[in-house]
């Protein structure tokens, strides 16, 4: 099929098809041709622009078609990948349609299916009302980029530089401007036509270091008498995604997994479990349990991480059946206090037994301080107090005081007694029925719940131990020392009636004197000599 007809007068002509054909062939002398794609198959539009003579120029003032201008914004993003965000954009006044042809950067491979591509250039068309042409592309990374300007009256370009920390840009050439659009200062470039810039981009070296850190860990044990469960939880921040694998003690059985809240499949390894890990900050919670029996001396469970931790939390909680002897593990845990304070009681109770109280001996001393441990230490002191209270009362100088200063000490001493024996009373119950006062102390730790602290750890988490037995054995303990009790206040509330007695229970107001009755024979000569006895003088009567 073949088409003539007369072309309107202008430079620039655009050819538009209701229905494009399959294949066109053009030969047009003097005039520059796009939107024909090599295989022939055109575009939506063609567009003719005449070729002018180099003679003509020097006239161009004489004539009304003026040339369109266009912008060509090239914003370069340097990362893992390298990729080109092109932009035309129109300078001129819409109404005329535009045919370009802007050569590609080196290595350049356009992304952008709707333009044609023809050696190291691309065709860009403007329709007549068009302000905007955008095109993507992808550069391969390379030492060198060279920019050029092109020499030309048809475009003036920009250049926009971003470069990610992966990559450090070194800039050759004209010298850049620095603009803050997005935030942040990048340079840019405004070149004159003949204009070049060389970017070279290196890669910094990398620096060994890890990809993850373990910002806490709380590892928390539940004792129990024949299995014990345990959960692990990790505040983890990574850079990248992976997976981490937990070694578990062997024979454990995970019961659950979650990262974030939510809950996770569970895959094993061997020993450890695999958890996933994803970019930036997350919680992971893992519980298991095991079938073991509580032995005298129990240890938590060597766990291994892949990579240091730091605020490492270990917590140990206890049955209520157990007696906690010893504790032992980071240096930031409980100190059970009790068997010091037994060695400073057992000090003072042979310094008692060295004083002239005689009723008792060094050793009764010492059960009896062992027993007040598990009391106030301001109700034992005041317990041994009394007991001296008591001793010096039997004294001869005591029972010499005054009546008031006598009787205020008796009842002092009565209700000293009776504090006495709500002492021992609260020992007995203690013993016998509570638990026993082990004076644990540190990071926040009781007899049934044990902590532990520590700031930094290697790959394997600290294990601590306990050493605890049957409460059964303070059960009989305090059972023993409870009868040796009963007996000895046989012997010791004899001994104190006999001193609070001694002289006297209580010293009461004397009476008064009554003069004793006269005979009657002294009676009638004591009137005899009332009545022989002159009489007084009477003085004048006035």
């Amino acid at each position: 099929m073949e088409v003539t007809g007369v072309l309107p007068p202008g430079p620039e002509w655009e050819w538009a098809f209701l229905l494009a054909p399959r294949q066109v062939q053009i030969e047009a002398p003097g005039w520059t041709v796009t939107g024909v794609r090599p295989n022939g198959v055109p575009e939506n539009q063609v567009f003719f622009s005449e070729q002018q003579a180099g003679g003509e120029s020097a006239a161009a003032y004489d004539r009304r078609d003026f040339q369109p201008v266009v912008a060509i914004e090239r914003h370069l993003e340097l990362g893992l990948v390298w990729q080109v965000r092109t932009t035309a954009r129109r300078l001129t006044d819409k109404g005329a349609a535009i045919a370009l042809t802007i050569p590609l950067l080196p290595t350049e491979r356009l992304l952008t299916s709707s333009l044609t591509v023809t050696g190291p250039r691309v065709e860009v068309r403007f329709g007549a009302q068009d302000e905007v042409v955008e095109w993507r592309s992808e550069l391969t990374p390379q030492a060198a980029l060279v920019l050029a300007a092109e020499v030309t009256d048809r475009w003036v370009e920009r250049w926009y530089l971003e470069a990610s920390p992966v990559w450090h840009v070194s800039l050759q050439g004209v010298a850049p401007l620095y603009e803050g659009e997005t935030g942040s200062l990048i340079p840019v470039w405004r070149p004159w036509p003949g204009e070049t810039v060389t970017l070279v981009a290196t890669q910094p070296e990398a620096v060994a270091g890890q990809t993850m850190t373990v910002r806490e860990v709380t590892h928390e044990t539940m004792l129990g008498g024949y299995q014990r469960s345990a959960s692990l939880t990790l505040d983890v921040q990574a850079s990248i995604g992976h997976e981490m694998g937990i070694g578990l003690p062997s024979g454990a059985e995970v019961t659950g997994l979650t990262s974030g809240g939510q809950r996770m499949p569970v895959r094993m390894n061997n020993d450890q479990v695999m958890v996933p890990i994803r970019p930036g900050e997350q919680l992971i919670t893992l519980q298991w349990t095991k079938a073991e029996p509580l032995p005298w001396h129990a240890t938590v469970e060597a766990l291994h991480l892949p990579v240091a931790a730091a605020n490492v939390r270990s917590t140990v909680a206890m049955p209520a059946q157990r007696w906690v002897l010893w504790a032992h593990g980071p240096q930031r845990g409980p100190a059970v206090r009790f068997w010091a304070l037994l060695v400073c009681a057992l000090i003072f109770a042979w310094g008692l037994g060295s004083l002239p109280l005689r009723t008792l001996k060094r050793w009764e001393w010492a059960l009896l301080v062992m027993g007040l441990t598990q009391t106030s230490l301001i109700a034992s002191f005041g317990f041994i107090v009394w007991l001296f209270a008591v001793a010096g009362r039997g004294t001869a100088p005591v029972q010499q005081w005054p009546r008031w200063c006598f009787n205020l000490m008796q009842l002092v001493l009565a209700l000293g007694a009776f504090m006495a024996a709500l002492v021992l009373v609260s020992v007995l119950h203690a013993g016998l029925l509570g638990s026993p006062h082990m004076f644990i102390s540190g990071e926040g730790s009781s007899t049934g719940l044990l902590r532990w602290f520590q700031a930094r750890s290697g790959p394997e988490l600290p294990a601590p131990g306990v050493v605890s037995v049957s409460i059964w054995f303070y059960r009989l303990f305090m059972l023993a020392w409870a009868l040796w009790l009963a007996f000895a206040l046989l012997r010791w509330v004899q001994w104190g009636w006999q001193q609070v007695t001694a002289g006297g229970v209580w010293k009461s107001k004397p009476r008064r004197q009554v003069p004793p009755e006269l005979p009657g024979a002294a009676v009638a000569a004591v009137a005899s000599v009332a009545t022989e006895s002159p009489a007084p003088p009477v003085g004048p009567a006035v």
